[in-house]
């Protein structure tokens, strides 16, 4: 795939700060937290009685790390365009006592004012559309008419996936997202496509109505044509389809739904009953499984919690038949992603390092050693990574993935994590950018009504 976002197409400014903006403004008194990767209640009370324990992880207070000349475009190429100032806020009754979104409510509209330019920088960042030609896909050359469930908008999709390492072909399956103005799209105006990529346990055909459109990535991505991808990680039931009978003495047992971030097998990036009594009394010991298709390829390993088929091949062949089916444009190629999903979010810019145009994980870090990958994918391809902007947030009180690293002090789930700083340090060291971080705290509070410095 040469799914390149050139140079000419991005519009960093240099020794200029992000910009960026707050998108969903809360109304003072309202608390805007998260539960587990569930959208669904009842879904989210079931998986407390599995393995993983249901945490409340509030977001209402990011930690929001801007690299000093590292801006991303202000246009519709990514999520950091100028909107309107009508926003919405997620109305109170929206939020279970559990700390669980039900459901996306857009009540009344919150006019918010225009921020300062002292405040915001608004000229660090070009508002003129992406500089340089698209790269139209394959797909542009055929009929508009041609194009599959064009009425349909969101639907299901299955893709074959090679596994030479399996000896199998997987039939993996995602949710496609497409609006008018991508089915119109031609080779001289293709459209976008964005991948958006579930937690532990989720779910993505409920990510649409769930996550991602409480977070107003839905309405985004329709409002400026992105076709949107909502990828499946399967499950231990799933997983074993086509394997045939596989042997453990390991616990080996349903996790839920997840991906692989290439650690399968790597027992260095968990707290396991060793560690626990080298000085980590106070730390659980982690509950793990070993997937069927981990088992097969030999990667079982006592910090195992997902499948080990190869979620970097099934992108690759999500973006090939979407490029054949429709018109998109190459070098505007996007993934983010939650929690486990913002995990595979720097798993993949690692291992595609030509691919992508920018990338947006959310509270979601690598596992400690995987910082760059785990053969240095990130140095090894420092050239063609200086091309693809990264956004990221994290909350402050996260205590599953904790945004400063180090082992998750949660219950049966103590993996080792890299910090956010140090993700920031690196992107800024592939990007040129001066290490030290510009604080803009004081920007959210005054852009946030009810918003705080704490």
């Amino acid at each position: 795939l040469d799914a390149r976002s050139d140079k000419a197409r991005q519009t960093s400014t240099a020794n200029s700060p992000w910009l960026f903006s707050i998108e969903e403004p809360i109304k003072p008194g309202v608390e805007l937290m998260s539960g587990s990767e569930s959208e669904d209640p009842e879904q989210g009370a079931l998986l407390g009685q599995q393995a993983r324990q249901v945490l409340v992880r509030p977001v209402l207070v990011a930690t929001l790390i801007a690299l000093a000349c590292f801006a991303v475009t202000a246009t519709s190429q990514w999520g950091l365009k100028s909107r309107p100032q009508a926003q919405h806020a997620l109305d109170a009754k929206s939020v279970d006592a559990g700390g669980l979104i039900s459901e996306a409510v857009l009540p009344d509209e919150i006019e918010v004012p225009p921020p300062s330019s002292s405040k915001c920088r608004s000229g660090a960042v070009s508002q003129a559309p992406p500089a340089g030609a698209p790269q139209p896909s394959a797909g542009c050359a055929k009929p508009p008419s041609s194009r599959p469930q064009c009425q349909k908008a969101f639907y299901p999709a299955i893709v074959n996936v090679p596994e030479s390492a399996l000896g199998v072909t997987s039939t993996r399956e995602f949710a496609i997202d497409v609006p008018q103005a991508a089915c119109e799209a031609d080779a001289t105006n293709p459209a976008p496509l964005s991948f958006w990529f579930h937690g532990q346990f989720g779910e993505y055909l409920a990510e649409r109505n769930g996550w991602a459109g409480a977070a107003g990535y839905v309405k985004f991505a329709a409002s400026n044509g992105h076709i949107v991808v909502y990828g499946r990680g399967p499950n231990y039931y799933e997983d074993i389809v086509g394997l045939g009978y596989v042997y453990t003495d390991a616990k080996s047992y349903d996790m839920g739904t997840g991906w692989n971030v290439g650690a399968g097998g790597d027992n260095s990036t968990c707290v396991t009953e060793d560690v626990q009594t080298d000085g980590f009394k106070d730390v659980c010991v982690t509950q793990y499984s070993c997937y069927p298709s981990c088992i097969k390829l030999g990667q079982c390993g006592r910090c195992n919690w997902s499948h080990c088929r190869d979620d970097v091949a099934f992108t690759k062949e999500i973006i090939k038949q979407i490029a054949g089916e429709y018109c998109i444009d190459m070098s505007r190629i996007y993934i983010g992603g939650i929690s486990n999903g913002a995990m595979l979010t720097h798993h993949l810019y690692q291992q595609l390092p030509d691919t992508f145009a920018a990338v947006n994980p959310i509270y979601g870090l690598p596992l400690h050693g995987y910082a760059l990958g785990r053969h240095g994918e990130t140095m090894r391809n420092q050239k063609s990574l200086s091309e693809t902007a990264m956004l990221e947030f994290h909350g402050r009180q996260d205590k599953l993935i904790p945004y400063q690293g180090g082992p998750s002090p949660t219950d049966a789930w103590s993996w080792y994590y890299a910090g956010l700083d140090e993700m920031m340090y690196i992107m800024a060291a592939v990007h040129g950018c001066k290490l030290e971080a510009t604080d803009v705290t004081e920007s959210v509070v005054d852009v946030c009504p009810g918003a705080t410095q704490d």
